[in-house]
């Protein structure tokens, strides 16, 4: 099964985007990370990657394969962690506007509710990658005021074990 999710997971997140498989490996021990398979029958169809942090959920990567894209399992698949979470989510997602498929991550995520933050971050770069604009979403979280920084500090901290927000060192 982590074959079809990690194929599925590289078919999405390439280049800066995604982990290596040795980094995802190392990831995949830490207490607060969950790698879910989206499953359709017995079939892998998608991929969540997310971490439970203090106060909310941060959804890392999400993706549902090419072949069964615009068939509501991305759709499904996020209505069911918001239905269970016991907390807030926060999504990451490339700047709206960026391209195509970034307008279209962003209303997907607003039709589920999910609140643009409308300001860019920088999140730390995965080993060996080069660091991204990028943007957050959040679900039932204000990302205004001192909400985006506590969010941003939490990430940091808790999933790259920086104690400030420091730029991440990038490919070298």
């Amino acid at each position: 099964m982590f074959k079809q999710a990690w194929a599925i997971y590289q078919e999405a997140f390439s280049g800066y985007e995604g982990r290596s498989r040795r980094e995802q490996r190392r990831v995949m021990g830490h207490p607060l990370y969950r790698f879910s398979a989206v499953m359709q029958d017995d079939k892998v169809v998608g991929v969540l990657a997310w971490w439970e942090l203090q106060g909310f959920c941060f959804v890392e990567h999400f993706a549902i394969s090419s072949a069964h894209r615009s068939g509501g399992f991305g759709r499904r698949a996020m209505a069911l962690l918001q239905a269970h979470a016991d907390c807030p989510l926060v999504v990451d997602v490339a700047p709206f506007g960026a391209d195509q498929p970034a307008s279209r991550r962003v209303a997907f995520y607003r039709r589920l509710g999910f609140e643009y933050s409308g300001e860019p971050v920088e999140l730390p770069a995965y080993e060996g990658r080069s660091v991204e604009p990028s943007n957050l979403m959040a679900w039932k979280l204000e990302l205004s005021g001192g909400g985006r920084e506590r969010v941003l500090a939490a990430i940091s901290r808790d999933i790259y074990g920086q104690s400030e927000r420091v730029p991440y060192p990038s490919a070298v």
